[in-house]
């Protein structure tokens, strides 16, 4: 169970969970009450705050593509193609309009407005992405996660709410172990572990 909430003595929780105290900026992956993994963690910054919910672990993601937010999309990235149309290839992303891939040197972009946007915007997987090499899933309607982030210099200062919402994670991969570690329940089949996370980001 995913529990972003604030911590209430008298509340109960299942066997395994993860806690993420929002304002302390942390993330604790506990068994039985016996904290297994322990994590600082980014936050969003005041416009954008992390919600408080509560949900299940869906799936651990390696090497995920970053499917960028349309917010983002028109307000950041769009002024920065109007000054420089090969932005998305130096940050490999690819733009798609409805569902076809467009050349971005194709696109005037100059032209196109902040609320028009009419682009989805597609980072490709790899170190460089802004999720890192790892995301991890849970259903909620913020579209929020917590994940991985090639930006590793924010995790030792004491404030750490510069995110969009999301929660960025330090040294996500040994989260992603000390879940499958412990985790006995099949997937299509097959049971995941720890080493196929280090052969998956070997390869």
């Amino acid at each position: 169970l995913l529990a972003m909430d604030k911590i209430r003595s008298e509340r109960e929780y299942p066997e395994k969970y993860i806690r993420i105290n929002i304002p302390e900026y942390k993330l604790r992956y506990f068994i039985n009450d016996s904290l297994k993994s322990d994590h600082n963690i980014v936050v969003g910054k005041y416009e954008n705050q992390t919600p408080e919910l509560e949900s299940k672990l869906r799936r651990i993601v390696v090497y995920p593509y970053w499917n960028v937010p349309y917010s983002i999309s028109s307000k950041e990235i769009l002024p920065a193609l109007k000054y420089n149309n090969e932005y998305l290839a130096k940050h490999n992303y690819k733009i798609f309009k409805s569902g076809e891939e467009v050349d971005p040197l194709t696109v005037d972009w100059k032209s196109i407005r902040q609320n028009a946007f009419p682009y989805k915007v597609v980072q490709d997987p790899g170190r460089s992405n802004s999720l890192g090499v790892i995301k991890f899933d849970f259903y909620n309607e913020h579209s929020v996660y917590f994940h991985d982030t090639p930006s590793k210099g924010l995790f030792g200062a004491d404030v750490r709410a510069y995110s969009h919402g999301c929660m960025r994670t330090q040294n996500p991969v040994d989260l992603a172990k000390a879940i499958l570690d412990r985790d006995s329940i099949p997937y299509r089949g097959n049971i995941m572990k720890s080493d196929s996370i280090d052969s998956i980001l070997h390869r």
